[in-house]
C-alpha cells in the first residue's frame, strides 16, 4: 500500500500535470466550459483558482507529510482527486466532446484520489469523514466559484 509520504507528494505533481492539460490542451478548459456550461471564467480567473487550488494542496501535502491529521488531509485531497476526475470524465461523456482534464483526472486524479482515501480509511479514524465533507465542500466551492466568475 502506497507510503503517505508518497501520496503527499504524488498530489502536488499531479495536479501540475492536470492544470498543464486543462490549460494547454484542445481550447482549453475555461473555452471547453463556456461552450458546455454557459460559465465565462477569463483565463486570469482560471489562474487564480488554480493558484488558490494548489496553494491549498501544497499546504495540506505538507501536513500530511509531517504527520499532521494525515487521514484527515488524505481524505480531503483524496476526495477532491477523485470528484475532479469523475466531473471531467462525465462531462466528456456527456457532451461527447473532449473536456481538457479529463485525460490526467481519470488516469492520475481519480485512481489516485481512490488510494488516498483508502489509505487514509485504515487509520480507522474519525477524521476520515471529516477529509471527505471538507474535499466534497471544497470541490463544490471551487466549481462554484468557477461557474460564477
Amino acid at each position: 500500500m502506497a507510503n503517505r509520504r508518497l501520496l503527499a507528494v504524488a498530489f502536488p505533481i499531479s495536479y501540475a500535470v492536470h492544470l498543464t492539460e486543462e490549460a494547454v490542451a484542445g481550447s482549453g478548459f475555461p473555452a471547453w466550459l463556456k461552450t458546455h456550461a454557459g460559465a465565462d471564467l477569463s483565463g486570469p480567473e482560471f489562474l487564480l483558482l488554480n493558484a488558490v487550488g494548489m496553494t491549498v494542496m501544497l499546504v495540506v501535502a505538507v501536513g500530511v507529510w509531517r504527520n499532521r491529521s494525515p487521514s484527515l488531509g488524505l481524505a480531503a485531497i483524496g476526495t477532491i482527486g477523485l470528484i475532479n476526475g469523475s466531473l471531467h470524465l462525465g462531462g466528456s461523456v456527456l457532451t461527447a466532446s473532449y473536456s481538457p482534464g479529463a485525460v490526467s483526472g481519470t488516469l492520475l486524479w481519480m485512481p489516485l484520489g481512490a488510494l488516498a482515501i483508502r489509505r487514509a480509511a485504515e487509520r480507522r479514524d474519525r477524521s476520515v469523514l471529516g477529509g471527505v465533507a471538507l474535499g466534497l465542500a471544497a470541490h463544490a466551492a471551487i466549481s462554484l466559484g468557477a461557474l460564477r466568475m
